[in-house]
């Protein structure tokens, strides 16, 4: 009865080892469950927070460089943005561009092709540029070998005969075409008073002159070969210019204008009081 009684209390009593390590295994396992939690809540919130944060970078990198750099870059680089309606173009590279048009002569057909000649700006159209101009000649004269040193550049006429007297033309604009410039047709009118139906051969001059200085010991050579002829009358006469063109491509120093008739020919110079002086007509285009 002693020895049930001992091991009934020793059953009913606690043991204090053992409840302490059930505690501390149940303290610990909550514990455990409760860290493992909160991992779970920091790996939540971890999760969470990188996420937001990634999501936030996404959001604010990526819609800021779009919309931002992308966006801002786009407008101001993109070829697109830039390409002009048909007839504009952009000519200095600045915004707002397409600010010329390609019908102005001042850019015909496209940026430095400009339609200045002659003292103003010519016809456009469809990036061609053509003038026709009537050109008054300003300087002209004529030599005489029987007054080998006299200058004859404020006379009123100019004197052609086979004695040794020849004229001299100077050529307005011809020494100064635009660039890749084509001659539709160029001619000299003429007024003669005396000597018509006298046949005149013109020659290109090789080297620039004065009309108030020169004479016929300082006149300048002519073009080797044959000159262009020209049959004339009384009154006025259009020369063609255009075999003188053809033959020797440009005429920068002018013609000079000889005759082996006998008799005088006498044309009005720019300086005739009648005002009825050589004049050039030129149609060309570039």
């Amino acid at each position: 009865m002693g020895v049930a009684a001992l091991a009934m209390a020793c059953w009913l009593e606690p043991n204090p080892e053992f409840d302490g390590g059930s505690a501390d295994d149940e303290v610990g396992t909550e514990d455990t469950s409760e860290s493992g939690g909160g991992s779970e809540s920091g790996s939540s919130e971890g999760g969470s927070s990188g996420d937001a944060s990634s999501g936030d970078d996404t959001d604010t990198g990526t819609d800021t460089d779009t919309d931002t750099g992308m966006g801002d870059g786009s407008e101001e680089g993109d070829d697109d943005d830039d390409l002009c309606p048909e007839g504009l173009i952009d000519c200095d590279a600045r915004v707002p561009g397409c600010e010329s048009s390609v019908d102005d002569p001042e850019t015909c057909g496209g940026c430095g092709h400009s339609c200045l000649f002659g003292g103003g700006f010519q016809d456009c159209d469809a990036g061609v540029c053509s003038a026709s101009l009537d050109l008054d000649i300003q300087a002209d004269t004529f030599v005489d070998g029987n007054m080998a040193q006299a200058n004859f550049g404020s006379a009123p006429d100019l004197n052609v005969a086979i004695d040794q007297r020849q004229a001299l033309i100077h050529l307005p604009l011809l020494d100064q075409l635009p660039e890749g410039a084509e001659i539709q047709s160029a001619s000299l009118r003429i007024r003669i008073d005396a000597g018509g139906g006298a046949a005149l051969d013109v020659f290109r001059v090789d080297e620039p002159w004065n009309p108030e200085t020169v004479t016929w010991f300082s006149q300048p050579d002519l073009a080797p070969g044959m000159p262009v002829n020209y049959v004339t009358n009384d009154g006025t006469n259009n020369l063609d210019l255009g075999p003188l063109l053809e033959l020797w491509g440009e005429l920068p120093h002018g013609i000079a204008i000889r005759t082996m008739s006998p008799v005088l020919v006498t044309i009005r110079s720019a300086e005739h009081p009648s005002a009825i002086g050589p004049r050039l007509t030129l149609e060309l285009s570039w």
